[in-house]
């Protein structure tokens, strides 16, 4: 049985929330021979698919494996959400356990260039494929990696669908040539900052702003989106250095920080990561 619980989502509102999918394998740990056992229904309320909103807890139907049958879990954000999410399985016994073909994946914006960044944790894994889509169907290649087995993360760059919505999909090959897929997430198109933000040592740094605007604000997310603060700031030559480090707030997660003008237009938006606080 496998109780999946969602903890605290980027998204609020209807959009909020995750999705998994368990997979059964019965010919003895070939993930490309897995078939679909069930799949989370919508539950606390949520009208979507399969969606499980923020504090909310799908639990599965019993699961009955044979000696050598394998469980392969999908893990997904709710229409392109982001969570944090707790496995709780019970009641195992056989079977066979995979380690992990895929984790910590994040995705960025510099340059003019997205990156696709992830650790590999399993050796069977001898290519990864990097697809692309902007419409949610028919991917394209983006590009082709070979894990190194001294390399424990894996980075690749897309300078093509740098200002396009999208989802990014990654699929494994095997050693014996079959593909399966691993991972997929949506990311929003892009934009080049109309200022230069950084984080460093408990500030948020606005290099010279000048007359792109008159008054501003950094405003503070919780990665659930919650308002943490809005602190106002002047435009002009000079650097802006704005103090962050001493707010309270409940989340122990990172924290964005958006720029704005007080006509709404975003400047820029950077992460402050926990372990920088």
């Amino acid at each position: 049985q496998v109780d999946y619980t969602i903890d605290s989502c980027l998204f609020s509102g209807v959009n909020a929330g995750g999705q998994i999918g368990i997979f059964i394998d019965t010919t003895g740990g070939s993930p490309s021979d897995f078939f679909l056992f069930e799949e989370s229904s919508a539950s606390c309320g949520a009208t979507g698919v399969g969606q499980v909103p923020p504090g909310c807890t799908w639990t599965s139907s019993t699961i009955s494996l044979d000696s050598g049958d394998c469980v392969y879990m999908f893990v997904d954000g709710f229409a392109g959400d982001a969570c944090y999410y707790t496995l709780t399985l019970t009641n195992l016994s056989g079977g066979c356990v995979l380690s992990d073909y895929i984790s910590n994946i994040s995705v960025m914006c510099s340059n003019n260039i997205r990156i696709i960044r992830w650790s590999a944790g399993n050796t069977q894994i001898v290519q990864y494929t990097i697809e692309f889509s902007s419409s949610g169907h028919d991917p394209q290649p983006v590009t082709y990696i070979t894990p190194s087995p001294n390399e424990p993360y894996l980075a690749v760059y897309d300078d093509e669908n740098y200002n396009k919505s999208g989802t990014y999909y990654i699929k494994g090959t095997l050693e014996d040539g079959s593909e399966i897929p691993l991972y997929r997430v949506y990311t929003t198109a892009c934009a080049e900052d109309l200022a230069n933000i950084y984080y460093k040592g408990g500030y948020v740094y606005i290099k010279n702003p000048g007359n792109i605007c008159t008054t501003a604000f950094v405003d503070l997310y919780t990665t659930s989106g919650q308002l943490v603060s809005s602190i106002p700031f002047r435009c002009g030559p000079k650097d802006v250095k704005i103090p962050v480090s001493s707010l309270n707030y409940s989340n122990n997660g990172n924290l964005w920080a958006v720029v704005r003008t007080d006509n709404g237009t975003i400047l820029g938006h950077i992460r402050i990561p926990i372990s920088e606080r």
